[in-house]
């Protein structure tokens, strides 16, 4: 059985100021009426236990809002993956979630969109999905690469680009 936004509403609140889902009533001695529902699925998302199946909290406030489950996935725009206020989610395709990702941890020069070339030189990418990627040009300095990666970004990926 599918879940339906009316059997969601039946058995749970979902407040989009906060993003909790709390029971309405009560199904056992774990699941009592009033308290908070889901625990961190130890990345940082919440997980939710309903009629024996387990449902991301993201999903589930997308469905309790619109009626609908997403057509694709839920991306956490502030990339908080336990903030499912509802301003910070926002129904994404594959393409635009990995368009929202902060700053690998393995970027020394801490400029998203640009790697240093052995001359001296910064080189800008941008990745296009896939393995398809695409040279932005090659500069003198840094900030002018990370800022033609800004530029690119800005202009294929709109309100999913995140500069770092």
């Amino acid at each position: 059985m599918t879940l339906t936004q009316q059997r969601l509403k039946d058995v749970m609140h979902y407040d989009p100021e906060t993003g909790l889902f709390t029971w309405r009533v009560t199904l056992s001695n774990r699941a009592k009426a009033g308290t908070t529902v889901g625990s961190d699925d130890g990345r940082g998302y919440i997980v939710i236990r309903l009629d024996k199946r387990r449902y991301y909290a993201h999903r589930l406030a997308f469905l309790y809002m619109t009626g609908e489950w997403p057509p694709h996935l839920v991306d956490h725009e502030d990339l908080n993956p336990s903030n499912n206020r509802w301003k910070n989610i926002r129904p994404a395709t594959f393409r635009q979630n990995m368009c929202n990702q902060s700053l690998r941890s393995d970027n020394s020069l801490k400029l998203k969109g640009v790697y240093e070339q052995q001359a001296g030189k910064f080189i800008a990418t941008i990745h296009l999905g896939g393995r398809k990627k695409k040279h932005l040009g090659t500069f003198a300095d840094p900030q002018m690469a990370h800022d033609a990666y800004i530029k690119a970004a800005n202009d294929t990926f709109g309100e999913f680009a995140r500069a770092a």
